[in-house]
C-alpha cells in the first residue's frame, strides 16, 4: 500500500515550512491562499488571475472552501487542502472519513486538480493528547477513504509540524529530528517547501521588514527554485515551493508583519516585483474562452495556418506535469475514452502517450492557435501526425 503519511515543518519568521513526499514535483512555484481578510476579490477572479497572469501553478488552502475549489475547476492548477485539528479524532472513524471525502473532495475531482490533503497543523506541538494520538490513525483512515473513492493515486495525505520537532535547524544542513518523534526521512524522498516568505511591512523599529527585503527574498527564492542548483546536501535538485502568501490579509491578528506577507494587494496589484508575473500577462488566454463555463468553445479563429498541425508534449516535460494536462483536458469534458483502459489509444500505456492524445484533442477543438498548445510551456506544435494504428489523430 502507498504510504499516506508525510511530514511538515514550520518556523515563524522568516516563514519556512517543508514536508517530505514519496514522490515530489520539480521546479513548480506555488502560493498559500489565505482568506483572513474582508477585502479579497472573488475566488473565480483570483483563479483566473493566477492562471493568466502569473507563473504560479500550485495553490495551498487552509480549509476546503467549496467556492474556492469550484473556482479552480478547469484551470489545471494543483490544489492542496487542509483539515482542521478539531476534526482529527473524528477522522479515525472510517465512516466519518468516507463522508468527509464524499462531501469535500469527490464532487470537485477531476475538474479541480486536488493533489494533497494536509491533516491538522502543528499537532505534535499541541497539548491535546487525544488529537496527538489520533493523528496517524486519522491519516491512515483518510487514506483508506480516498482508496474507496479511487482517489488515492491522485491525492496524497500529509500533516504540518513546527520546527520544534527538530533538535537542530541552523544551518539547515545540520537539521536533525529529536529522538522520540515519529518521523522517518528516507534518501529517495523528495522535499517540498510548503511555506516560505518575508513580510513587506512591520511595526516601527522592526529591522529588515520592508518592501525591498521582501522583494529580494522572494525574488531570489523563485530564481533559485527554477535554477535547479539544489542545496549543499541535495545538489542539482529543484523543489516544489509554496510562497507565503498570495494576499495581504487585513484581519490577521498579531503584529503588523502578520498582515503583510502578501505578494499582491487585494486589488491584485503587486506589492513589489517578485518575478512571479508572466512577461505578457494574460496573453495566453484563448479569445474564444467562455468565462461562465470555463470551457473553450470550438471554432476557427485563424487557426494554425494552411497545413495540418498537431499538439504533442514538449521534450523534457515531466510525467507529473503531463498528467496535470490530461486531468485538465478530461476535466473540461473532452472525450478521453480513447485513452481509458480498452480504448483505441490506451497503448502505449504511458503518461506521455496519453498526454499527446489529450493535448491534441484540446488543440484541435479550440482552433489550433499557438496558445492552444502552450500548456504552461509543455506543449509543442508539429506538422507530423503522431497517430498510429487504430489511434487516429
Amino acid at each position: 500500500m502507498e504510504k499516506p503519511v508525510t511530514s511538515f515543518l514550520h518556523t515563524p519568521f522568516p516563514l519556512f515550512l517543508i514536508f517530505f513526499l514519496v514522490k515530489g514535483i520539480k521546479g513548480n512555484i506555488g502560493v498559500n491562499y489565505g482568506t483572513v481578510a474582508d477585502n479579497l476579490p472573488p475566488p473565480a477572479q483570483v483563479a483566473r488571475f493566477l492562471l493568466d497572469s502569473t507563473i504560479i501553478n500550485r495553490v495551498k488552502l487552509y480549509d476546503t472552501n467549496q467556492e474556492i475549489l469550484q473556482a479552480f475547476a478547469h484551470t489545471g492548477i494543483a490544489i492542496t487542502v487542509a483539515v482542521p485539528n478539531n476534526l482529527i479524532p473524528n477522522l479515525t472513524n472510517l465512516k466519518f472519513s468516507q463522508q468527509w471525502v464524499k462531501t469535500n473532495i469527490a464532487p470537485h475531482v477531476p475538474a479541480t486538480n486536488i493533489v494533497r490533503i494536509v491533516v491538522g497543523n502543528e499537532v505534535l506541538s499541541t497539548t491535546d493528547n487525544s488529537v496527538v494520538s489520533s493523528l496517524v490513525p486519522a491519516m491512515q483512515t483518510l487514506h483508506a477513504a480516498l482508496v474507496g473513492e479511487d482517489l488515492h493515486r491522485r491525492i496524497k495525505v500529509s500533516t504540518p509540524h513546527s520546527l520544534s520537532i527538530l533538535s537542530s535547524s541552523s544551518p539547515p544542513s545540520s537539521g536533525r529530528f529529536k529522538q522520540g518523534n515519529i518521523v522517518q526521512v528516507l534518501g529517495e524522498v523528495e522535499i517540498v517547501i510548503a511555506e516560505t516568505g518575508w513580510p513587506s511591512r512591520g511595526d516601527p523599529g522592526q529591522i529588515g521588514v520592508d518592501t525591498e527585503s521582501a522583494r529580494e527574498f522572494n525574488g531570489n527564492l523563485i530564481k533559485h527554485v527554477m535554477s535547479g542548483l539544489g542545496t549543499p546536501l541535495m545538489p542539482n535538485r529543484t523543489f516544489e515551493t509554496y510562497i507565503f502568501a498570495l494576499f495581504n490579509e487585513d484581519q490577521k491578528p498579531g503584529p503588523t508583519s502578520e498582515r503583510n506577507f502578501g505578494l499582491f494587494h487585494p486589488d491584485m496589484t503587486s506589492v513589489y516585483n517578485s518575478g512571479i508575473l508572466r512577461h505578457k500577462a494574460g496573453s495566453k488566454s484563448p479569445s474564444n474562452w467562455n468565462p461562465e463555463r470555463g470551457v473553450p468553445v470550438a471554432g476557427n479563429n485563424g487557426g494554425g495556418g494552411g497545413g495540418k498541425t498537431w499538439c504533442i508534449p514538449r521534450s523534457g516535460a515531466s510525467d507529473e506535469v503531463l498528467q496535470m494536462n490530461i486531468d485538465y483536458v478530461c476535466g473540461l469534458g473532452f472525450d478521453c475514452q480513447p485513452i481509458s483502459k480498452g480504448g483505441r489509444c490506451f497503448y502505449p500505456d504511458s503518461v506521455r502517450a496519453h498526454a499527446a492524445y489529450a493535448m491534441n484533442v484540446y488543440y484541435q477543438a479550440t482552433g489550433r492557435h499557438d496558445y492552444d498548445c502552450d500548456f504552461r510551456s509543455t506543449g509543442a506544435i508539429t506538422s507530423s501526425n503522431p497517430g498510429y494504428g487504430r489511434c487516429k489523430y
